[in-house]
């Protein structure tokens, strides 16, 4: 059962060719970042609602962002991991 809120849809974004499974976001630098069943993860400007980077790399979908704050907030350090069968174990660093 849901439950009812007061919250709408203002807007939707489109650019993965498979689920979306998980997201993670940058309020300094308005950036979000979704990983997808497509093996990509995506980097989003969240006022345009525009992809601006698409990360390719891994042999499986991703399953997991984080975001590592050791950079400068213009462009931080992006840590993912999908379920890849073939190099278990795997993490990809994006920056």
């Amino acid at each position: 059962m849901c439950l009812q809120t007061s919250y709408k849809v203002v807007a939707t974004v489109r650019g993965h060719v498979g689920g979306v499974f998980c997201i993670v976001a940058d309020e300094e630098s308005e950036r979000v970042w979704t990983g997808s069943n497509d093996f990509t993860v995506r980097e989003w400007d969240s006022r345009t609602r525009e992809s601006t980077r698409q990360l390719s790399g891994h042999a499986n979908g991703v399953r997991s962002l984080l975001k590592v704050r050791h950079v400068p907030p213009t462009y931080p350090c992006i840590l993912c991991h999908s379920a890849d069968f073939e190099q278990p174990g795997l993490l990809c660093f994006w920056r």
